[in-house]
């Protein structure tokens, strides 16, 4: 089963990737001509200031659905997040790059497009919108449905088929380059993806 829908508000985009994961995954339902239906969700997993640059969110959304029973885990290149750090410092000598660290996924391996998407796996994407310095963290969920890859983008609430070569571009594209065209919108590539595949009721998570 797959479903799309649009982010009610511009700080929603993670929980409406959640939202449609799950449901999806058949643990909840949603009216999709319903609109903010994914601030409940956003409410359970933002917790304090929202933060566009940090990883609270994404680490939020990560325990709220492996408390589910989904089974949780990071994939991310190394190289990737110096390039965006050093790009971020090109701007603000002094400026950070937090996703990895926030999530405590620094050891997690990179991803795999053939084998990370088997076995019904949701891929979570992380992209970034970025002005100089600052950068502003965007999911986009890409999920194969009878051999076919679908990519579903929470700003737009649009669920378009693509190919492997075009999503293996993106992904490779240099940071250098700054953000490009992609799933409607102009985003970098961030190199942080979170697998979600169906797993026990307990807890679990797996970095």
């Amino acid at each position: 089963m797959r479903l799309a829908y649009r982010q009610f508000h511009e700080q929603s985009a993670v929980a409406t990737a959640t939202l449609v994961t799950l449901a999806e995954f058949g643990l909840l339902a949603f009216d999709p001509e319903k609109r903010g239906q994914e601030l409940v969700i956003h409410g359970l997993i933002q917790q304090g200031l929202y933060r566009g640059d940090r990883g609270d969110c994404l680490r939020g959304a990560w325990l709220h659905m492996a408390r589910l029973g989904l089974a949780v885990s990071a994939r991310q290149d190394t190289a990737r997040a110096l390039a965006i750090r050093d790009r971020l410092r090109m701007f603000e000598a002094q400026a950070e790059y937090h996703l990895v660290r926030d999530l405590g996924v620094e050891a997690s391996p990179r991803l795999n497009l053939r084998e990370d998407l088997a076995d019904g796996a949701r891929l979570m994407l992380i992209q970034a919108q970025i002005w100089n310095a600052r950068l502003a963290v965007h999911p986009v969920l890409l999920r194969t449905d009878e051999g076919r890859l679908f990519m579903m983008n929470p700003f737009s609430g649009r669920d378009d088929e693509v190919t492997q070569q075009h999503i293996s571009m993106h992904i490779a594209s240099p940071v250098q380059a700054g953000p490009q065209q992609f799933a409607g919108g102009m985003y970098l590539d961030t190199g942080l993806a979170l697998r979600v595949t169906p797993g026990d009721a307990a807890l679990r998570m797996q970095c």
